[in-house]
């Protein structure tokens, strides 16, 4: 049996940013399959695993936005697309920010012998799931996104100082900048 699993993946794309050959969906499909089938040729197999999970509920603070973000008019709040969905939006967002204070996040740790497989309910910046591998050595970490949940983008704080469709304020771009490091702390 196999799993394939989306890791931290909140700020890459498919695009080769050197600007060399553009692959389509299907070239970047043969290349992930061979280089699956190569790998299925050296597994080793066990018959037997030591199994553990943790998990942890934990409440991620909301932005506090200014009247200046709430209608797009600052850098990091800016709108990327049509401005009326944005209009339409807000009021659900404002809402849900008051009525809920904090959002839940169940992050859930499964580990198969020495490997973990944190699971973060978010669209988590890569720089965090990095720091999740590296404070999880000697296990090996592997982060799964979108898990048990979506709580929407988490960019880390250099990303909400430079800005970006991923820190645009929205329901999908909601969370406090110090999400990321709560939900990295919790999945370590």
């Amino acid at each position: 049996m196999t799993l394939f699993l989306n890791g931290a993946a909140g700020n890459i794309h498919f695009e080769n940013p050197t600007g060399g050959p553009h692959r389509t969906k299907e070239e970047g499909g043969e290349i992930l399959a061979d280089d699956v089938g190569r790998i299925l040729e050296s597994i080793e197999f066990k018959r037997q695993v030591k199994l553990g999970s943790h998990a942890r509920t934990i409440r991620l603070p909301f932005r506090q936005p200014t009247d200046d973000e709430w209608i797009g008019k600052v850098k990091g709040a800016q709108r990327f697309i049509d401005p009326m969905i944005y209009e339409r939006e807000m009021p659900r967002v404002r809402e849900r920010i008051r009525r809920q204070g904090a959002q839940p996040a169940e992050v859930q740790v499964l580990t198969i012998d020495n490997v973990a497989f944190a699971g973060i309910p978010a669209e988590c910046f890569v720089e965090y799931g990095l720091r999740i591998k590296e404070e999880a050595h000697p296990a090996h970490a592997l982060v799964v996104s979108c898990a048990n949940g979506m709580v929407g983008y988490v960019p880390t704080r250099e990303a909400f100082r430079r800005g970006g469709c991923e820190t645009t304020l929205c329901d999908s771009g909601r969370l406090a900048p110090e999400a990321g490091d709560l939900l990295a702390n919790c999945a370590t």
